[in-house]
């Protein structure tokens, strides 16, 4: 598996923004910050989503024990606390990244935090609803950082998800379709049965640390190797959005 490439100086912000309702803002945040954290990186989240799938992502995985002490994640409920949390953040020196899983919708909240991000990702599907409502939040998005100094916008990447792991031919034209988009970056984050077992128990990099140390069993290996799979798509996506930061 690959490391962090780009190393963020002081730490970098990370906003996963989109509409509710099947592109995987979520997902690919839990995928991000763990990616992040396999490769040692200290990592801070907020969870602005109505929903708090993210931080009980994060209660859950304390309960079993396996949350990493490399890793903090916040409950918010309006753009201002994550702001103080990031000055915070500044005066103690933290060196780490910070994802920030946005509402959900294009509400005055989620374009202050765009305006103080350092990345934009909107995760994009193959299906037609997907891709239709992340084109839009896409176009949102460049016209509201049109309003703001061309020296401090932030970059703005498609991330391709939960991608078919076989791709029929008209789903790899899609995939290509969009892939020729100037905001989508060639790493993507495919589909894997072991996203869904994972999403309740805490960064994938912890689920399976002490079960690979059984080689007799077959199924376990199987879920380690999946695992890490995964793991590097999301360094992938890591790695090629910080090249232009």
């Amino acid at each position: 598996m690959s490391e962090v490439e780009h190393a963020p100086e002081p730490f970098t912000v990370v906003a996963t923004v989109n509409t509710k309702g099947g592109p995987g803002k979520t997902t690919l945040t839990k995928i991000l910050v763990s990616s992040a954290l396999a490769s040692d990186v200290d990592v801070v989240f907020f969870d602005a989503d109505s929903s708090r799938n993210l931080i009980r992502w994060k209660e859950r995985s304390e309960a079993a024990g396996t949350w990493p002490d490399n890793a903090q994640g916040y409950h918010v409920e309006t753009a201002a606390e994550i702001f103080d949390k990031l000055n915070e953040l500044v005066k103690d020196g933290f060196d780490g990244m910070v994802f920030i899983d946005t509402a959900g919708e294009a509400n005055e909240a989620t374009f202050l935090i765009i305006d103080n991000a350092d990345v934009v990702v909107i995760p994009i599907g193959l299906g037609i609803e997907s891709i239709e409502t992340s084109k839009e939040m896409l176009a949102a998005v460049h016209h509201h950082l049109e309003q703001s100094p061309a020296d401090n916008r932030a970059v703005v990447k498609l991330v391709r998800n939960n991608i078919p792991r076989t791709l029929t031919k008209g789903t790899q034209a899609v995939f290509d379709k969009i892939g020729e988009m100037p905001e989508c970056i060639d790493a993507h984050i495919r589909f894997h049965n072991d996203i869904i077992t994972w999403t309740n128990q805490g960064p994938l990099y912890t689920m399976f640390s002490d079960r690979t140390a059984h080689p007799t069993n077959q199924a376990l290996r199987l879920n380690a190797k999946n695992t890490y799979a995964i793991l590097d798509e999301g360094l992938k996506v890591i790695n090629e959005v910080m090249a232009e930061v």
